[in-house]
């Protein structure tokens, strides 16, 4: 599998459409069943058994996952996996195997630049499942930062935006400003005025940037949007930080007055 990586590695940068060909022969050469499961899969950053069963309403899903990277089709295991020879994914130990029924879940991913070639082909010939299949993934998603992607992705903005205020004050505390900006800004201008959270977060991303200029009108519209549902704690906090933004910008009277 190592040596696989490293030769797929070396093609894609010697010449993209030469690995394009030969990802679309293998793709050529599968059966229906499984040719169907790669690309209806692609969307996924980690395949399991499960999630792959919920996204492509398949029974036999974990039997073709198995398949796949029995075969070595561009697929790699990430945990939990032993091949039929007794093959590892990377990051195993060498223990014994577990009984069964306290086995890990196997997680798979494809090699990068197989997904992405996967997702294209999904778009041209399925562009009508696009969407039920990122519903599918995200509402079977455990990890919220991945179903939030799944939910812009297939137009679930009020599910999407719920999901974001959920988890918006970790990411920002992670310094992950860009990526939560760019999924507020994502969803519908409707959408995000209706959830003010949404907007403090906005305007605290460009506070944490250090530009003041473009956080100042986004916690003024936070205040009004707190307002405008009666929400008293969200108006204090949201006059808090356009205090302290004025403060950082010396402007000490204004500052005092929204204290």
């Amino acid at each position: 599998p190592d040596r696989r990586a490293a030769f797929i590695r070396d093609l894609a940068q010697t010449d993209r459409h030469v690995f394009d060909f030969l990802a679309d022969e293998v793709l050529k050469r599968q059966e229906p069943a499984a040719r169907a499961f790669l690309l209806q899969t692609s969307i996924l950053s980690d395949l399991t058994p499960t999630l792959c069963r919920t996204v492509t309403g398949r029974d036999d899903a974990p039997a073709i996952l198995e398949d796949l990277y029995r075969r070595d089709l561009f697929l790699v295991a990430v945990h939990g996996v032993v091949g039929a020879q007794g093959r590892r994914g990377a990051g195993e130990t060498t223990a014994p195997l577990l009984p069964r029924s306290s086995a890990p879940m196997p997680i798979y991913r494809y090699h990068t630049l197989f997904a992405e070639f996967l997702r294209q082909r999904l778009i041209q010939e399925m562009p009508e499942r696009v969407r039920d299949l990122h519903r599918r993934a995200a509402q079977a998603q455990t990890n919220p930062t991945r179903a939030i992607r799944h939910y812009l992705a297939a137009e679930m903005w009020e599910e999407a935006a719920r999901s974001i205020e959920q988890v918006g004050w970790v990411l920002l505390q992670q310094g992950l400003l860009d990526t939560l900006s760019s999924w507020i800004r994502a969803l519908p201008i409707p959408i995000r005025d209706a959830h003010p959270h949404l907007t403090r977060l906005l305007g605290a991303c460009a506070f944490w940037k250090g530009d003041f200029q473009a956080a100042q009108p986004l916690l003024e519209r936070t205040v009004e949007g707190f307002q405008a549902i009666g929400d008293e704690a969200g108006v204090g906090e949201s006059l808090a930080d356009l205090a302290s933004s004025a403060f950082l910008q010396a402007d000490f009277v204004r500052a005092s007055m929204l204290i």
